[in-house]
């Protein structure tokens, strides 16, 4: 059924039982397949595999798979490339996995690791950004409800998404900041300040006004007594 010509796909099957390869004997190099397909073995033909733990295959098989997400990270790697190094892993010395293939050209299947698209366009985005723009926009409402924010980054998208002469990597969201506004309208609140201001100066001028006539009193007052 895996390899049936309605499926487009390369095939890899991975069996982790005792004579897992003696499903080659029932045809797997069959004519008329036009795609990969790959048998990965826990055991030869005729030989039985070790039970769950540290010496079975799928352990050394989960092994090598992290050791390759850590080594490879995005870029794919062979099952020829994955085979060889499970029969390496020290408990598999003893007990070396098979690798059978059916392939029109002879080339082993790749691997890659299937990471989420969301996730990997926000960190291609953040890893090749060389600056960021930050706009405001001042809205009507305090907040915004599901409609409007799925028509604004609809809109943003389709304004600014793709032009390669801005080369926008990605648009963020940060949220909302409520604004509290004066009561006093901004014009008015200078124009009040300006007259305050000059009522201000007004009365410290007809203070030093003040104090300088009654300095002129007292001097006044003391020659007259001096006089007499």
């Amino acid at each position: 059924m895996l390899r049936a010509e309605e499926h487009e796909a390369d095939t890899l099957v991975i069996l982790d039982t005792c004579y897992a390869s003696n499903l080659v004997e029932r045809g797997l190099s069959g004519s008329g397949i036009s795609r990969k397909f790959e048998l990965l073995s826990a055991a030869s033909i005729d030989q039985t595999t070790a039970p769950p733990g540290i010496y079975s295959f799928t352990r050394a098989l989960i092994d090598k798979l992290r050791e390759s997400l850590d080594k490879y990270g995005d870029r794919p790697f062979s099952t020829f490339r994955l085979t060889q190094d499970i029969n390496l892993s020290e408990h598999r010395a003893h007990s070396p996995a098979h690798l059978w293939f059916k392939s029109v050209n002879d080339q082993s299947i790749f691997l890659a690791p299937l990471f989420n698209e969301k996730e990997k366009t926000s960190e291609n985005a953040l890893r090749k950004s060389k600056g960021r723009l930050t706009l405001s926009f001042d809205l009507r409402d305090s907040t915004l409800n599901r409609d409007q924010i799925k028509y604004l980054a609809t809109k943003l998208t389709k304004a600014v998404g793709g032009r390669p002469l801005l080369g926008i990597r990605g648009i963020n969201w940060h949220g909302i900041t409520r604004v509290q506004h004066n009561t006093i309208n901004p014009s008015v609140a200078v124009i009040f300040a300006v007259s305050r201001w000059k009522k201000l100066v007004h009365r410290r001028r007809e203070e030093r006004a003040m104090n300088s006539e009654l300095d002129k009193g007292i001097s006044l007052s003391e020659d007259s007594n001096r006089q007499e």
